[in-house]
């Protein structure tokens, strides 16, 4: 069986040709998990196994639990696939945080020298007259240990989410 160009997007006839439950079964996959392991399992098939298997599908109907693939783990797709899919389980969280030079670019700090009627949204506690706060370039108020604490494992700003390194 030939690929079939039935997109104008590339990466659909891609998916369409070698992942269709993506497009035409999504319900199968609950989990990004259920994705990975459906895109491992047809990875891990040589591409001749799975003409042969549909060929003769058409020729006698069977039931979808008698499938006959056989695993490929020798094959370079096969091992590509299942380093990159496969090692997705050991990957750990990365935390984007601004560097100090972003903070201050982006930033202005100040002290507040009379009552003002501003509540920094993090701590959702009053600014006070004396206190130190923080304004980024869109225009939020905070105070500056709340926000100095707040870059320490984000970029955006918490209140519009817009990120302070551009």
């Amino acid at each position: 069986m030939t690929d079939q160009n039935i997109y104008t997007i590339p990466l659909l006839n891609d998916i369409h040709n070698h992942f269709p439950d993506i497009l035409y079964n999504p319900r199968r996959f609950r989990h990004v998990q259920d994705l990975l392991d459906y895109i491992r399992q047809v990875a891990q098939v040589s591409p001749y196994d799975r003409g042969r298997y549909r060929y003769r599908t058409r020729l006698e109907p069977r039931l979808e639990q008698e499938q006959e693939y056989i695993p490929i783990n020798n094959s370079i797709f096969g091992r590509i696939i299942s380093e990159l899919v496969g090692n997705m389980d050991d990957l750990e969280s990365v935390i984007v945080r601004p560097t100090e030079q972003q903070i201050s670019t982006a930033t202005t700090v100040y002290r507040v020298n009379s009552l003002q009627d501003d509540i920094c949204t993090i701590c959702q506690d009053t600014v006070e007259s004396g206190e130190v706060r923080r304004v980024t370039q869109c225009g939020h108020y905070f105070h500056r240990i709340c926000i100095d604490t707040w870059f320490q494992g984000n970029v955006l700003c918490p209140t519009c989410r817009h990120d302070i390194r551009t």
